[in-house]
């Protein structure tokens, strides 16, 4: 791949001409599709009322009560612990809060969550329809009020959530509408939603986000005022994104139709404040109908520089030139959640000489939605293609795919819900306006969304309904992509006899690999057949032989599977070797992305191997390979995995190099769990530090940190954490001699341990109290 930085005066020229004419094109007002449309979904709504309310799941995936009293639509549900609650006199924790927004009759109401905690399963939730005296409604740091507006400079909004709910700077905040407020409707937050803003400063109890200034083709949503609800998006870095690029592929001999290209995608890029986006030409040319496009994603990888590719050719329809696009990414995409296939065959823009400004506005808010999420942007993707639908210039094949991606980005940020209402309503309106094409893609991200709700049956049956339409298409790459989605979901209700069938097919239909695909494919099974150890290694096998017909980087990702297979049957030697190899390979094609995540396993597989200090080296250059390119989510996992490292020190050993670095991953280990919401994560992150500091000998900071663990632990339901650290900081009691405090800590820690129903904390407890020879006050904490 080559850059060319200098832009030719036919370029600037055109650039020019376009920014003289924004004002015209801003003033018009072209009529087109409404941005939300109330096209009705069919639902599926779970039955079989009975007296007491409980959560359910109906067959189309939503969410419903059934059963209890009668609910009004937009009235708010809350979700509460359903078990035995040790604090007498105070209601069990709030986990969920949502809003009715149908009657489906039949004592079935269907209610649209607002926040679910981390790690929560609303199905085992007590439906409530008030919180109780005193009980905060912020759900922890979820759900916020805007307590004022300052426009002195760029907008800063003060919110009443701070550092006790565990807000930092960089978290992102969605704005919404307040529910409450006149003329505001029951129904899709997509309808509520105003902007996007950063926390940049945080207090103990407030905190300042400052918002995010949009395209400027977009006006502004609606207006902000006092009293709107602040909904947290995701955790950041709080610094500006990386540079990247967006590559456009030539036609051959048509140099003034190229700059054209360039320079209207780069004027559209660059009216996006803070977007650090170059446009330049790409090396090749590229048949941008191909319907095996999305190849170029392995076949011109950007390594470190977040990179999109936009194929650009000239076809003949009925006599008149005509030009198709197409994109797909050249770099990791280190936004969590799906990503969007290249539209199957491209885009045709329509005649080349009726193309102007708003035809290729299309192009750049498609392209740049899609390119945010390759730089880690949910958030601001998700409000960038907010922004896009509003605007009526948004038609046609490229409405949809926007479409498609903003659903995909809801689900990203945990809102599964709202990505499956959003779908259901595209399947509708393709159905009504007889576009199959667009009904399929809609139904296949139906598939992944549903696999993600946790309701297996109806995943496979949406995805049998997929592979059907795809029938005609074999052995395309289509057919491919929704064979090896239907094994997937075949897997997940366990039927692996049928799952190896498809492995055989596609091994048939790709003897050559088809490319690579065929290890990509392999690749999701293998992680749905988890449970069957034997597919997975004959997967690997296939995947091996297949990479051997690659000239991409197959072979360094067949590695890593290898090596996570090893893993899986405790054969670390070989996982060791598998991973060292794969982190070879990836240094030899310059992936530095691949590189970091070998590194990481090879981190975990040393621990594994009681090699403290090669894997602390080879996890700090991992985590500060995550961090550089802006990776937060693989940053958490980096920390959670290195605080394994300080588990269970002996402090009576040589101290290494590695435990000087206990304290700053320890800590940095809670504070990633805190920020990405999870309290029964920072809960059990806040144990491990305390533990550390028990052992080392600062008692006063360790009963602080196991206090603040018991609270994180009972907000979030995790009696285990709370349990252990009751029996610490009766250790901790007895140590000072205070036997009227070990007792009371001791019985605490009983009573949290019944909760949690663990056998290990009962014969931990048990151990102290009557310990075996030489077995004292060292308590493993392996378990974690």
């Amino acid at each position: 791949m080559t850059s060319q930085n200098a832009m030719s005066g036919l370029r600037n020229s055109l650039i020019l001409g376009t920014l003289l004419g924004l004002s015209a094109a801003c003033a018009s007002t072209p009529q087109g599709p409404v941005a939300w449309p109330d096209t009705p979904i069919e639902t599926a709504p779970a039955g079989d009322p009975e007296e007491e309310a409980r959560f359910e799941r109906g067959d189309d995936g939503l969410l419903y009560v059934v059963g209890g009293e009668q609910l009004k639509v937009g009235q708010a549900v809350f979700g509460r612990y359903d078990g035995v609650w040790p604090l007498q006199g105070t209601a069990p924790p709030a986990l969920f809060v949502g809003q009715v927004v149908e009657n489906a009759g039949a004592a079935s109401w269907r209610v649209h969550p607002l926040y679910i905690f981390p790690e929560t399963d609303v199905i085992a939730l007590q439906p409530a329809l008030e919180l109780a005296d005193g009980e905060p409604e912020s759900m922890g740091k979820g759900v916020g009020e805007l307590t004022s507006i300052d426009y002195s400079g760029p907008t800063h909004l003060g919110v009443n959530l701070g550092g006790i709910e565990g807000v930092q700077q960089g978290d992102m905040y969605l704005v919404l509408r307040n529910p409450e407020a006149e003329g505001v409707p029951a129904g899709q937050l997509t309808r509520r939603l105003l902007g996007v803003c950063m926390i940049v400063e945080v207090e103990a109890e407030t905190s300042t986000c400052r918002l995010r200034v949009g395209h400027h083709d977009y006006g502004w949503a609606g207006t902000i005022n006092e009293g709107d609800q602040l909904l947290f998006a995701e955790p950041s870095f709080g610094k500006a994104p990386a540079e990247a690029v967006i590559y456009i592929s030539p036609v051959e001999g048509r140099d003034e139709l190229n700059a054209k290209v360039v320079a209207h995608l780069q004027a559209y890029i660059d009216r996006m404040p803070g977007a650090r986006v170059r446009v330049e030409p790409f090396d090749a040319s590229i048949d941008a109908a191909d319907e095996n496009f999305h190849r170029w994603g392995s076949l011109a990888n950007s390594n470190e520089l977040p990179a999109m590719l936009l194929g650009v050719s000239v076809v003949d329809r009925d006599g008149e030139e005509h030009l198709v696009l197409n994109y797909t990414g050249l770099s990791p995409a280190l936004g969590s959640g799906m990503v969007a296939a290249p539209p199957e065959g491209g885009v045709d823009m329509g005649p080349i000489d009726a193309l102007g400004e708003e035809a290729f506005g299309q192009v750049g808010a498609t392209v740049l939605g899609a390119l945010m999420v390759y730089r880690g942007q949910n958030a601001e993707a998700l409000m960038h293609l907010h922004d896009a639908l509003r605007s009526p210039g948004l038609q046609g094949p490229w409405r949809w795919h926007v479409r498609d991606q903003y659903a995909m980005r809801w689900g990203a940020l945990g809102h599964f819900d709202e990505a499956l209402w959003l779908v259901l309503q595209d399947e509708a309106i393709a159905r009504a306006e007889s576009n199959e094409r667009a009904r399929l893609n809609a139904l296949g991200t139906r598939v992944r969304l549903l696999d993600f709700l946790e309701q297996p049956e109806a995943a496979l049956a949406a995805s049998e309904a997929y592979l059907q339409a795809r029938q005609d298409e074999r052995p395309g790459t289509s057919y491919l992509s929704a064979l090896s989605m239907n094994a997937e979901m075949l897997a997940g209700v366990g039927n692996f006899g049928r799952v190896r069938e498809i492995v055989d097919e596609i091994v048939e239909l790709c003897p050559d690999a088809c490319q690579g695909d065929a290890i990509g494919l392999l690749a999701g099974i293998y992680w749905a057949s988890m449970d069957d150890p034997e597919l997975t290694t004959r997967i690997v096998g296939e995947m091996l032989t297949l990479s051997t017909h690659t000239e991409d980087n197959a072979m360094a990702s067949v590695r890593m599977f290898q090596g996570w297979t090893a893993m899986g049957e405790r054969e670390l030697e070989q996982a060791l070797i598998a991973f060292l190899e794969a982190e070879r390979l990836f240094e030899e094609e310059g992936s530095t992305y691949g590189q970091a995540r070998a590194n990481l396993y090879i981190a975990i597989v040393q621990i594994g191997r009681d090699e403290p200090q090669d894997a602390f080296e080879r996890g700090m250059a991992a985590l500060e390979t995550m961090t550089r390119l802006g990776d937060y989510g693989s940053t958490v996992q980096v920390y959670e995995y290195l605080s394994g490292l300080y588990a269970d020190i002996d402090p009576s050993q040589p101290p290494q190099p590695y435990l000087g670095g206990a304290v700053q991953v320890l800590q940095g280990n809670l504070q990633a769990k805190l920020a990405t919401g999870s309290f029964g994560d920072a809960s059990e992150a806040a144990f491990s530090l305390a533990n550390f500091l028990f052992r080392v000998g600062q008692l006063e900071d360790a009963e602080n940190l196991f206090k603040r663990a018991v609270t994180l632990g009972l907000r979030s339901t995790r009696f285990d954490i709370c349990a252990l650290s009751h029996l610490f900081l009766g250790l901790a009691a007895r140590a000072q001699g205070d036997m009227e405090g070990f007792q009371d800590e001791v019985l605490r820690a009983r009573l949290m341990s019944e909760l949690a129903e663990d056998p290990m904390i009962d014969e931990l407890i048990n151990n102290l109290l009557s310990p075996s020879d030489g077995g004292g006050d060292d308590v493993p904490t392996q378990m974690l």
